[in-house]
């Protein structure tokens, strides 16, 4: 999840017109395989991978729109609270709030 968040930090980027369309592929790539990763090895019982399960499908959505060189503030939005969302449905001793800069 920290990778998605590293992208989701970067793709804002995008956002404000700073990133390239090449640059926004990479990230797209970034998220997909970290989705792909927590998909293949995930070991949760039912009810908290349904949850995971729709968090990570914020992040598929926004990796696409990213893909297809529509990725804007609506998409943004959406994975900037998934990732919000992330640390109150699960205790994951990893997940550390960025410090504020």
């Amino acid at each position: 999840m920290a990778s998605i968040r590293q992208a989701v930090g970067a793709l804002e980027h995008g956002v404000h017109g700073h990133l390239d369309a090449a640059q926004q592929q990479v990230l797209a790539k970034q998220v997909d395989a970290a989705v792909a990763d927590m998909i293949t090895n995930c070991k949760l019982v039912p009810e908290a991978d349904a949850s995971l399960h729709g968090l990570l499908a914020t992040f598929i959505a926004g990796a696409a729109a990213a893909r297809e060189g529509r990725f804007g503030e609506p998409e943004l939005a959406a994975m900037q609270e998934a990732l919000a969302q992330y640390p109150r449905r699960f205790d994951d001793p990893t997940w550390k709030q960025p410090s504020p800069e």
